[in-house]
């Protein structure tokens, strides 16, 4: 029969061609049935429409994917097939069997290996590799020498997987082969058109020469002369190899008539990038009489623009067609069952409890009022009491209603606060019981009815309700693996079946603007298309090498296979990014725009065109327009000052304000926009720092402020005073307010910086405890084997005990750092026994400034007394009424002995002020040195003498005066500091844009004059 290749400018120009030879084949026999195999059902629905159009009707012409073509070859085979999801079933068992390779090791544990691990197996398989290929290679001598360990251990694992596959009835690939031994039905008919591909694995192309073996096909492949079509001239060489007769390409614009000359957008966000292009679309529609729905969305990257698109598409009343593939188009119900999940496996933290209540669809309540926001009430009076689940989230909850219930003389919120509690506390009390009744469960269907049954008690009936149980119920088929189920197991496969059931908005092509991704619009035409995120780092993705079969051990594969294997390579993903480029660029038959951001969202940096834009005539080789294209700059500001339309009421407002600062025009009617119009004002129209800057500006609010100090001791720590040093908002918010940065324990892959040193400190206070009551010190008179057996039993004993308090990270990492403290304690305390000198160790962990503390340690500034609170990490004593303060730091030593670095040094000279307080002896006698506990090189130490304290102490007066007087006075603006902004936990509960306020701010406010005084000259270093 016939082998064709018929090469073609992809767009209205293949298209063009497909119709032509429909209608040529429609001549010859115009009942004659014919199949066209396409890339995806998207493309499948497109043709049959549009075909329709252009022929005048379809008649008895069958759409086919590859997978839809196999199992109507192999329709008469018998037996099951594997359930959906299986394969993960499967691959879990290989990877947690007790024989599974030693080199996956601790590796094989992690939640990402089986899904890694499948992805390389299923490019195996298309590849048309079967266990028995597998086998040949790891058991050939002289192939299995030219293999890596690591290919030999994959393919080993992949053999195994395949024949646990075949034994529970097969997968696609098993469709696939049983396809290759079987004849094409009558059904098919004399022609099979293949459309709508740029390549084809090893898999698809056995099943098209089978074809062309019985049938004539033709191939209808994207062809161009550019560097961008490289991906698909490797598919023409491969046809050619297989027998196909390559054709002449259609020669370009034949079909259409003319090339679309693209137009390029340069826009300062994503944001405004979409509201543009939300104009351009409403103008055609308005102008050039242009449908919405022939008009196409095309996104590089669907996570960054979905949720925009649907949000600024909505205010500007544009509908639109969107496959859900992301998680911004998952229905709440879904969003509400992955939350479940995670409380019904994990430890039911507060943050997923919360977020369960405030977003999922719950049933509506019967003894709270509908006006009520009950769920928001009870997480406001629930943070009120301290509730966070750490005893029991039942018990909690209970005491929670019965504090409510209590209530002397409750008003009206009291009232509905306990409706509200008592609402959770009945959620709460199902949700709990399910969690227990699951962890018994191993079989698949048990976990999947018990799960959706909670679904149906918890939310209310709905579609989107209905789905999300169909999809949980359907993994009661995976019983049929004969694999028992793990409660996260199938929480897993769970999340993987609801995550890609995302909701279908529209219809393609109907009434709204198609929104795809640049694999769904493949082989699809529009009259106007859009291509925005062009941003060099978002497009190209970034491409990686695959974690078990890299290429070069591919094509070492490839080799040794004989012929039998054509494993893809991954790095070839750029040249497929181009291509796919390209045919969207093809896609437009009247109108076509492309875009990017001049800036970075969040951070404001700027950003730079991509590369793929020089493919376009008139870019440069780096992507930045010429003069040969045209490239509109969209500067900030208001539509109307370019003449373009409003979206949305909200682009009204803000046009209004506009016109208003400028002598015309009316303020919007709006309480936000007041509030918000008042907000701008106070921040930006004031050269002189107000309380949106950080700074206290009526007196009432500083003598709160003062209150609150008095009422909390007004002890100051010397970090604290070193926060405020280095940032007064810094220290506000940690503070005044309280605000913490939490670490989320299951995130950790190893402990921080702060775990580590606060281990070695608790570590050192044991030994040198222990040292003490042997009488093993000072160091250097012991014996070292003595002491060093003491250091090794105490930091053992910590190193074992601290995982069952606080998390660690993975097992991998916490070995590697229980190594590095091991060293550090014994290097620290070798270096200890060389110091020759008259100073014993003799308080450790000693804490001062304390309620219950006799020694108070105050520090006089004019009229002010300053009390000091803290913890000295050791004190040692000498004859002669001479002290020593030794301060460990796990970090590398920085600044110069003796400097106080303008505030953010104080812990030495505050230190050596309590232990002179704590001992009785003049500061003058006394020293205090950070000592560097560690690996690492760098400095040793870094030391503050109470000798020089006559020459430090002017500059120590000057800066705890300025601090306290800041602190006191409620002055916490925000200095500009990029480097130590990097590292602030609290960076993003500061306002944008503070620091540069700050240079302008500063200059024009004698408030900030003092502080800038004790920070002199910091800027120019």
């Amino acid at each position: 029969m016939g082998f064709n290749a018929l090469l073609g400018s992809p767009g209205f120009e293949l298209e063009t061609a497909l119709c032509d030879r429909l209608a040529a084949a429609r001549r010859v026999d115009r009942f004659a049935p014919l199949t066209i195999l396409v890339g995806s059902n998207l493309l499948g629905a497109y043709l049959k429409r549009t075909l329709a159009e252009r022929t005048g009707g379809l008649f008895n012409v069958s759409f086919e994917t590859f997978a839809g073509v196999a199992a109507a070859l192999a329709g008469g085979r018998d037996g099951p097939t594997l359930p959906p999801f299986a394969d993960r079933v499967v691959v879990w068992e290989l990877v947690s069997s007790s024989d599974v390779s030693s080199r996956f090791g601790e590796a094989a544990k992690t939640r990402g290996f089986g899904e890694a691990l499948l992805g390389t197996f299923s490019d195996l398989a298309e590849a048309g590799c079967t266990s028995e290929i597998a086998r040949q290679l790891i058991g050939s001598g002289a192939v299995a020498r030219r293999l890596s360990e690591m290919t030999r251990d994959v393919l080993s694992l992949y053999a195994r997987f395949r024949e646990r596959a075949e034994s529970l009835g097969g997968d696609v690939q098993t469709l696939f082969l049983s396809a290759l031994s079987s004849s094409v039905p009558p059904s098919f008919g004399r022609h099979v058109f293949v459309y709508g591909f740029y390549d084809f694995n090893e898999m698809q192309r056995r099943l098209l020469a089978h074809l062309a073996r019985e049938r004539d096909v033709t191939v209808f492949l994207p062809w161009g002369e550019g560097e961008e079509y490289r991906f698909a001239r490797s598919a023409s060489t491969l046809l050619e190899e297989c027998g196909f007769e390559i054709q002449a390409p259609v020669p370009a614009g034949a079909g259409a008539g003319r090339a679309v000359r693209p137009r390029l957008m340069n826009a300062s966000d994503e944001e405004q990038e979409i509201r543009e292009i939300a104009r351009m679309i409403l103008a055609l529609a308005e102008k050039e009489d242009m449908r919405f729905g022939d008009v196409a969305l095309v996104l590089p990257s669907a996570a960054a623009y979905v949720p925009l698109a649907r949000e600024i598409f909505g205010e500007a009343g544009i509908p639109c067609y969107l496959r859900a593939d992301s998680s911004a188009g998952r229905s709440p119900a879904v969003k509400g069952v992955l939350t479940l999940l995670r409380m019904l496996g994990g430890s039911m933290e507060r943050r997923d409890l919360v977020e369960f209540l405030v977003s999922a669809p719950l049933a509506p309540s019967e003894a709270c009022a509908a006006s009520v926001d009950r769920f928001s009430l009870w997480v406001r009076k629930s943070a009120e009491a301290g509730i966070a689940g750490e005893r029991s989230w039942t018990d909690e909850s209970a005491a929670l209603v019965e504090r409510l219930r209590s209530a002397s003389r409750p008003d009206a919120e009291d009232r509905e606060a306990l409706a509200a509690a008592l609402d959770v506390d009945a959620l709460l009390a199902k949700i709990v019981r399910a969690r227990e009744a699951v962890r018994g469960l191993t079989a698949w269907r048990d976990l999947a009815l018990t799960l959706s049954g909670l679904v149906e008690e918890l939310f209310p009936e709905s579609d989107e309700r209905r789905s999300a149980q169909g999809e949980i119920e359907s993994l009661a088929a995976l019983d049929a693996t004969g694999s028992p189920a793990s409660f996260e197991a199938f929480a897993r496969i769970a999340e993987t079946a609801l995550s890609g059931s995302g909701r279908i908005h529209g219809r393609l092509g109907g009434e709204g603007v198609n929104i795809l991704t640049l694999a769904q619009a493949r082989g699809l035409t529009f009259r106007a298309v859009f291509i925005p995120g062009l941003a060099e780092r978002s497009f190209p993705t970034v491409i990686r090498q695959d974690p078990f079969l890299n290429d070069a051990e591919r094509r070492e594969l490839n080799a040794c296979s004989g012929g039998a294997l054509r494993l893809s390579e991954k790095l070839e993903r750029l040249s497929e990014e181009a291509l796919l480029f390209a045919l969207a660029r093809e896609s437009a038959r009247e109108q076509l725009v492309m875009s990017y951001p001049r800036f970075e969202e969040g951070t404001g940096k700027e950003r730079i065109p991509s590369s793929f834009l020089r493919f376009i005539d008139g870019c440069s080789i780096d992507g930045f327009p010429g003069e040969g294209i045209a490239c509109e700059r969209v500067p900030r500001g208001g539509a109307p000052a370019r003449g373009a339309a409003l979206l949305s009421e909200h682009e009204l407002d803000f046009e209004n304000a506009s016109a208003f600062l400028a002598g015309a025009g009316h303020l919007p009617d709006n309480v936000f926009f007041s509030r918000g119009a008042r907000l701008v004002r106070e921040r930006y129209g004031t050269r002189r720092f107000t309380p949106y800057d950080g700074v206290f500006s009526s007196a009432q609010a500083v003598r709160e402020l003062r209150r609150m100090l008095e009422e909390g001791g007004a002890r100051f720590s010397p970090t604290s005073l070193e926060t405020f040093a280095g940032c007064p908002f810094n220290y506000f918010l940690t503070r005044v307010l309280g605000i913490a940065a939490l670490d989320e324990p299951e995130r950790l892959l190893s402990i921080t910086p702060m775990q580590r040193g606060n281990f070695v400190h608790t570590i050192l206070a044991r030994v040198f405890g222990s040292l003490k009551a042997k009488g093993l010190l000072p160091i250097g008179n012991a014996s070292m084997r003595d002491v060093l057996g003491v250091a090794d039993r105490a930091t053992e004993q910590f190193l074992e005990d601290v995982p069952k308090t606080e998390p660690v990270g993975l097992p991998v990492f916490w070995e590697m750092e229980k190594r590095v403290i091991r060293e550090s304690i014994r290097l620290f305390l070798e270096e200890e026994s060389l110091e020759k000198d008259e100073f014993v160790p003799a308080h450790f962990e000693r804490w001062f400034g304390g309620d219950r503390d006799p020694v108070e340690v105050t520090y006089e500034v004019g009229e002010r007394v300053v009390r000091f609170r803290g913890r000295i990490d050791r004190l040692d004593t000498a004859p002669g009424g001479r002290y020593r303060i030794v301060d460990y730091k796990t970090g590398r030593l920085s600044g110069a002995d003796q400097d106080m670095a303008k505030g953010s040094a104080l812990q030495l000279p505050i230190y050596l002020l309590a232990a002179g307080r704590i001992l009785g002896l003049d500061v003058r006698s006394g020293e205090a040195r950070y000592r560097h506990v560690g690996t690492g090189g760098g400095k040793s130490a870094v030391v503050f003498s109470g000798s020089g304290w006559d020459e430090s102490s002017p500059e120590f007066a000057t800066i705890i005066g300025v601090i306290t007087s800041g602190i006191e006075r409620g002055i916490f603006f925000a200095p500009a500091d990029e480097l130590r902004c990097g590292y602030c936990d609290v960076r993003l509960a500061c306002p944008t844009g503070m620091s540069r306020r700050f240079a302008v701010k500063a200059a024009n406010d004698q408030r900030a004059r003092d502080y800038l005084a004790m920070r002199g000259g910091e800027e120019e270093e």
